[in-house]
């Protein structure tokens, strides 16, 4: 339901709205449409955002490995490392089997998908063309500290009395 309203415009408010959108109107609709996209990123959580910034493989599989093979990279320190270095983090992320870790490897870099120099690979993260190099910089370490703190928690199970009291 479209719903009239006036105001009152500066000079300098006009301008600013022609030159944001084609008309005064036009760059009212264009400033609500972003301020919607910019609430709508800042809902999601830093996974959704951060995999909503690059550029996946199509096959799932792949995708998957790819997925789990930046995890992998990112809480190991950004670190350089041979397929052999990381095959048991990504088998036991994706549950796939070493070999076809081996053959996604394969595919995943003659795609470009993953970056070699000579025996150590790093995944390539293409991002997509609308986001901006210090945007992406804010989403990667948003979402690397979520990696990172991921697996931290204390175990309290040595508090725990199982054995019975031993303290009496």
């Amino acid at each position: 339901m479209a719903k009239q309203t006036s105001i009152i415009l500066t000079n300098k408010e006009e301008e600013f709205l022609k030159n944001h959108g084609k008309t005064i109107i036009g760059g009212i609709r264009k400033l609500i449409t972003n301020h919607n996209t910019k609430t709508n990123q800042a809902k999601q959580n830093p996974t959704d955002t951060f995999y909503n910034t690059i550029i996946l493989p199509n096959d799932t599989r792949q995708q998957e490995t790819y997925q789990t093979f930046i995890e992998s990279w990112i809480q190991k320190n950004y670190q350089l490392g041979s397929i052999d270095y990381y095959i048991p983090s990504l088998c036991g992320g994706t549950g796939f089997d070493d070999q076809t870790i081996r053959k996604h490897f394969r595919k995943l870099a003659g795609q470009g998908y993953i970056q070699s120099q000579g025996l150590l690979f790093c995944p390539s993260l293409r991002v997509q063309k609308n986001i901006t190099k210090t945007d992406f910089k804010k989403i990667l370490t948003e979402f690397s500290d979520l990696i990172k703190t991921r697996g931290d928690y204390v175990n309290m199970t040595d508090l725990l009395n199982l054995e019975g009291s031993k303290d009496e």
